[in-house]
């Protein structure tokens, strides 16, 4: 397969050079030091969605939630893989292929084998400056089976406007208590507009001959069904040396509603502080990391204690 060096050519073409080639440049206007426009991936109409950061060469929706380098955009908008969109890039880029695409490589070749480098550990958010004002009495909270008191411990209710407008809002808190972030959740169905997103996304698909760039799965039937299809076990990887304060808890399973939810709860029934808290994809299983650490402060360590916290979250993921 042709080689490209995504790094070199990440470095040699500007995202405005990209902007530029699909036409999207006149359709942002400057706010601050970045650029804010319409979504072009999902085709969006709001004029602050999309946020596209020219020194970084960077960019970011904060609807549908995609983002990346000068790569990601190129895949996304002609609905490629990465190595299809590096080569697109070198057609019409200018950029000296040689130094970039070092074509087939020879019968018996062997690449070296890449040097492994933990992640750093994750640095510290800092507390935000604002408070959203939400409705902790909006039906979908009754529905879900949450209670009154649970709403208000956690600060949930419905936000009508901004970025997490028509959305469930919940606030994180860092493990002083200080609120620095809210995630968004979607009260019920997925809105006619998302509906109409897929169906274009699959008919898309299928002229281009390529697989469908999203993956979403709404209600449990769904979620039952792709489990059952996936080829990938259920496994919860749980890491004790990455960080020096935390243990790492690593979930990898089929996406479904509440999942994210009955995980955390779960942590916290085993005594555990959640310190930090992300969530990726594996091919067709979503990745839930937790870095955790006991009420005392002290990370859990006894080879008894990293048992418990994997068999109670292996329940959670396993079906039946």
């Amino acid at each position: 397969m042709a080689y490209v060096d995504f790094s070199r050519l990440k470095r040699a073409v500007p995202i405005r050079r990209v902007l530029d080639h699909y036409g999207l440049t006149e359709s942002l206007k400057r706010q601050g030091a970045d650029l804010r426009g319409p979504c072009p991936v999902h085709q969006g109409s709001n004029p602050t969605q999309f946020s596209v950061d020219p020194e970084k060469s960077c960019w970011r929706c904060f609807t549908c939630g995609a983002g990346g380098t000068i790569l990601d955009l190129v895949a996304a908008l002609e609905r490629v893989d990465l190595h299809e969109a590096g080569l697109r890039i070198l057609e019409w880029s200018g950029v000296d292929a040689a130094l970039l695409h070092r074509g087939q490589e020879a019968p018996g070749a062997r690449r070296p084998s890449p040097v492994r480098r933990k992640p750093a550990a994750p640095r510290p958010s800092p507390p935000l400056t604002f408070r959203l004002t939400l409705d902790p009495e909006h039906p979908y909270l009754a529905e879900r089976g949450l209670s009154p008191e649970t709403v208000a411990a956690f600060g949930l209710g419905y936000c009508s406007r901004g970025i997490l407008a028509g959305r469930i809002a919940i606030p994180i808190h860092d493990a002083a208590g200080r609120l620095i972030a809210y995630a968004g959740r979607w009260p019920g169905e997925p809105p006619p507009e998302r509906m109409e997103r897929v169906t274009r996304a699959l008919v898309a698909s299928i002229d281009s001959h390529q697989p469908p760039t999203f993956r979403s799965v709404w209600g449990r039937e769904q979620h039952e069904a792709n489990a059952a299809l996936s080829a990938r076990p259920n496994e919860v990887r749980i890491d004790d040396d990455l960080s020096a304060e935390c243990a790492v808890v690593e979930v990898f399973t089929i996406d479904r509603r509440g999942l994210l939810y009955q995980l955390a709860s779960a942590l916290h029934e085993l005594g555990l502080i959640i310190r930090f808290a992300k969530i990726s994809t594996a091919l067709d299983q979503v990745v839930d990391v937790f870095y955790v650490a006991e009420r005392d402060g002290t990370k859990p360590r006894s080879a008894e204690r990293l048992d418990e916290i994997r068999r109670r979250l292996m329940e959670i993921i396993t079906p039946g």
